[in-house]
């Protein structure tokens, strides 16, 4: 989840206007992607259980049935700002992206293992409350955004939340600046959207921690996160969770760019907490809240005048999710 909001900050920045026109120049010159994708988790994932937590203690396993159906609704809120060179650019205050994604569970396996395909059902952006903003920025970002609707794949899970597998076929009218920026952001998304629980028997204030290396459009993360069992019941577990993501110095090349375009990364951090509420015989989370504060500074190449141009930016995001059936 939070990999795809941090990815549509990147897409709203592309769209906000000329003021990002270096990052418009890096986008333009992508290549074109296959619609079919097919990948497997980032890299192995850690889950070192820290506490086990108090009284009767149980183990914590999705048991989603076949047939099983859950829409999500995501509402992202932005607040960027980007600095060029020393200079201040417009920010994008206070954008809101909403999203619509269904969900069905086609396969139960004898091991646990779930299968379930989801399809993108809407998008919208809505206007910021604070600070008006030109409609037509706001009805390109919609248009862009919107070829998303369509995009569906199949993804399997363990039954404590780990990804196997997943394939994600993109709509035939997506934009391609929209597939360029944020096909691996869907991949990366949906592999983190239900987080994965401990192998031991847990109660109330167990804490765990999940490690995993990243690699985010060719840029390679660290990212940790602890969560805590604040609450649960039979089929409900309520969780808070804080994470941290760094990366160290290195140069990239987002997928699809010529070698000539890599960027330097100089740094990286982001922090985060977040509240989760899950419903074990669900796929996804049914309710979920996380605020995230990312900095970053990068050099980017310019190919023009041989040299390069410095970009900083602050970004900071609310997740908001709330499914049902």
């Amino acid at each position: 989840m939070k990999k795809l909001a941090f990815g549509l900050s990147l897409l709203l920045g592309l769209g906000f206007g000329e003021s990002l026109g270096e990052m418009g120049a890096i986008a333009s010159a992508q290549t074109e992607i296959s619609e079919n994708h097919s990948e497997a988790i980032n890299s192995p994932v850690s889950v070192v259980l820290i506490e086990a937590g108090e009284g009767e203690k149980q183990e914590l396993r999705l048991r989603p049935e076949v047939g099983e159906t859950q829409t999500l609704n995501m509402s992202i809120q932005m607040n960027i700002e980007t600095f060029f060179g020393g200079m201040s650019m417009p920010s994008i205050p206070d954008v809101t992206t909403t999203l619509t994604i269904e969900s069905v569970v086609t396969d139960v396996k004898e091991n646990g293992d779930i299968q379930a395909e989801f399809i993108y059902t809407n998008t919208a952006v809505l206007p910021s409350e604070t600070v008006e903003i030109p409609p037509e920025v706001i009805e390109e970002m919609n248009a862009k955004i919107a070829t998303l609707i369509g995009t569906k794949g199949i993804i399997l899970l363990d039954n404590r939340g780990l990804t196997k597998s997943l394939n994600i076929e993109v709509s035939e009218d997506i934009d391609p600046l929209v597939e360029n920026t944020v096909d691996q952001l869907l991949i990366n998304s949906f592999e983190n959207m239900s987080s994965p629980l401990p192998e031991e028997a847990v109660g109330v204030g167990a804490v765990w921690q999940i490690e995993q290396d990243v690699n985010l459009n060719g840029l390679e993360l660290d990212q940790t996160a602890v969560y805590t069992l604040e609450n649960r019941t039979e089929d409900t577990v309520t969780l808070s969770m804080i994470i941290e993501q760094t990366a160290e110095e290195q140069q990239f090349t987002p997928w699809g760019l010529p070698a000539e375009m890599a960027v330097d990364l100089v740094s990286l951090e982001s922090t985060g907490t977040g509240d989760f509420t899950m419903n074990l015989t669900q796929l996804f989370p049914v309710e979920a809240a996380m605020n995230l504060v990312t900095r970053s500074q990068m050099n980017l190449p310019n190919l023009e005048e041989n040299a390069t141009t410095s970009m900083r930016t602050n970004t900071e995001m609310d997740l908001m999710i709330m499914s049902g059936n």
